[in-house]
């Protein structure tokens, strides 16, 4: 794992200093504490920060092939490297390292850009080929490791944290646009980024910069056509051999591997695996809370008593003023997801102990296990429903449902409510709307006095959408999810809170076999009678504790609407009325103070804008302000 970089002059008469490829690195040492390594030729200059994990002695970056013609700077694993390996050598290639970063280099001269059909993992890489006068970056399939870009008159500068460009010099001018669909949507789809000369290199794509141009292409997408046929019991098994395999490979490691083991479906299975296949007691960490209804260390602890796992747990009371304006400077971007706290937490706690830990992300989008999933499922019928009986008997039934989140069941009836006043809207627009923070009229007033209109922010929803625009309602919203929600903001979150603490996190359910897998997945092996991830509980039903079996989904969810009138009050209040707020830019200030005060009088709906507005002025004082970390 580690932190790359680079920079690529258009002028190739122009040759790159080293001094700002170090300020780029050093910026990410989080990212590799353990080494650094720089490589220039002429014009093109790149860098890296390295955390050992693989090849502990000889994996120094930049990697080169036998002749030094190409180099390579590489941020990830390649979990399948020791089958590439044996292959390429049986074709004559020389390896220098045991490293799975090498494989890369050989692969490419075997197959050139092709090579990425072959890697298992997660990656983002830069790869010159100086036969060529060619730069080729590429980032993994479904966007666990980050890769960002800016493009100027002069140069290319990459890097895996915005910060890193912001550092060697990139402007710093907000997007409007992107502004916008952080405020509908919590963060901002690729490939925009809120600065408008930064952008995302989207999950699944590879880009070659020759001769002062960049082309940006999709090597891979999950498919929207296949169908699987064979039946719920051979999709179980398929499905247990495909993910016993995913945690077989990312358990191999030269350091440490421990499990973020929540007690849930997801992280139970991965710790049931994980702790078959290791031959010491696997590590397991889990965070919990003093408020009841967000706390799962007992779950967690019944399961780790059933693995024999070494546990540990530990109750959070986190000094927010301290830790919060800390983990938004490693976030990069600004991102409205509050359990991002508990991510940070968890991953320092496991830091003590470890170098790489297992976790269970894109499990609910693969397999469907968000609420919002069987809520729309049953909106789906109630929308068959003749207009006219809606309006007279349901809608008063949804009137009736609370408007505002106390606890899991209120927040359920909100969606409820929610979605039956919605339930004759198509299906794209119904679900859009269970994601928007700000409907459009407080987002129109927000915006008004600044930058006025930013069009749709929906729009690359509606871009996505049209790709699974046959599928069942389930497997469309599974896969907007699963390009939008899942890389920028759950595994964007993901990334940043374990760099941030120096270790590595892997993903056993987004290995690209399950996700392909999951893709052909007819909505009732998905979800039946309400029953969410029903072929994955099939899966792993004799592995599992009835109790893990039998609970509902809590989610990663944290007390923050406690915290933001106790901990938190003074510290939002201070920043978002200060007449000096650097928000007061780009949103009205006015809008801003009314949603603060409904919010204090108690209207606990609102506080995702609060914490949108939150998250936003703290970003903007550590990214466009004087304020340094």
């Amino acid at each position: 794992m580690c932190g790359i970089c680079g920079i690529i002059y258009r002028d190739q008469s122009r040759t790159v200093e080293l001094q700002p490829l170090q300020s780029m690195c050093r910026t990410m040492t989080h990212r590799g504490p353990d080494d650094e390594g720089y490589y220039i030729e002429g014009s093109v200059g790149l860098g890296m920060r390295r955390l050992s994990i693989i090849d502990l002695q000889t994996g120094h970056q930049p990697i080169f092939n036998e002749d030094r013609s190409i180099a390579l700077v590489f941020n990830g694993e390649i979990y399948n490297f020791n089958e590439l390996r044996a292959d390429l050598e049986n074709r004559g290639h020389r390896f220098r390292t045991r490293s799975d970063t090498e494989v890369i280099v050989h692969l490419y001269e075997e197959k050139g850009k092709d090579c990425l059909d072959e890697l298992n993992g997660m990656f983002a890489f830069a790869l010159y080929d100086l036969k060529r006068n060619e730069v080729f970056l590429a980032r993994d399939r479904v966007g666990i490791k980050p890769l960002y870009y800016a493009i100027s008159d002069h140069s290319l500068m990459f890097a895996s944290e915005i910060k890193a460009l912001v550092d060697a010099g990139c402007e710093r001018t907000i997007d409007p646009a992107s502004l916008a669909s952080y405020l509908r949507f919590k963060y901002v789809p690729s490939p925009r980024t809120v600065f408008r000369k930064v952008q995302k290199l989207p999950p699944g794509h590879a880009a070659v910069f020759k001769d002062g141009k960049l082309k940006v292409s999709r090597y891979w997408s999950a498919s929207t056509e296949n169908r699987w046929e064979a039946g719920a019991a051979r999709a179980s098994e398929h499905l247990r051999m495909l993910l016993e395999d995913s945690v077989r490979l990312r358990l191999i490691s030269d350091v440490p591997v421990g499990v973020f083991l929540s007690g849930g479906l997801d992280s139970s299975i991965i710790t049931a695996l994980a702790a078959k296949m290791s031959d010491h007691p696997v590590k397991t960490f889990s965070l919990g809370f003093r408020e009841q209804q967000y706390d799962e260390t007992k779950h967690a602890r019944e399961v780790a008593l059933s693995y024999g796992t070494d546990h540990r747990e530990e109750v959070i009371v986190p000094r927010m003023t301290d830790c919060i304006p800390e983990l938004i400077w490693h976030m990069d971007e600004p991102v409205a997801d509050p359990s991002l706290i508990l991510s940070y937490h968890v991953s320092r706690l496991a830091s003590e102990q470890v170098k790489v830990v297992l976790l269970g992300d894109g499990s609910d989008e693969l397999f469907a296990g968000y609420t919002r999933y069987s809520l729309d499922h049953l909106l789906g019928y109630y929308a068959r429903v003749p207009a006219p009986i809606r309006k007279h008997l349901f809608d008063r039934v949804a009137h009736a449902l609370p408007s505002s989140e106390t606890n899991g069941l209120t927040r359920v009836l909100k969606r409820l409510r929610s979605g039956l006043l919605r339930a004759g809207e198509d299906p794209l627009n119904r679900y859009l709307s269970t994601l928007s923070v700000f409907d459009k009229p407080t987002q129109d007033a927000l915006f008004g006095h600044a930058v006025g209109s930013q069009g749709d922010p929906a729009q690359p929803y509606r871009e996505i959408f049209q790709d699974v625009s046959k599928r069942d309602s389930l497997s469309q919203i599974q896969h907007i999810d699963i390009n939008t929600y899942l890389p920028e903001d759950l595994l964007l979150k993901a990334d940043k809170m374990t760099m941030a603490h120096s270790i590595e996190g892997r993903f056993p359910f987004l290995d690209h076999r399950v996700v392909e897998f999951a893709a052909t997945l007819p909505a009732n092996l998905k979800m039946r009678f309400l029953v969410k991830k029903y072929v994955l509980r099939q899966a792993f039903r004799d592995v599992l504790p009835a109790s893990v079996l039998r609970r509902r989904k809590q989610g990663f969810g944290i007390p923050v609407q406690k915290w933001l009138r106790s901990d938190l009050r003074e510290m939002v209040h201070d920043l978002l009325l200060d007449r000096n707020a650097l928000y007061l830019g780009h949103l009205s200030g006015d809008v801003t103070k009314g949603i603060l005060s409904k919010y204090d009088r108690g209207a606990d709906e609102l506080y995702e804008q609060v914490w949108s507005m939150f998250t936003l002025e703290l970003w903007l004082r550590k990214f466009t302000g004087s304020e340094s970390r």
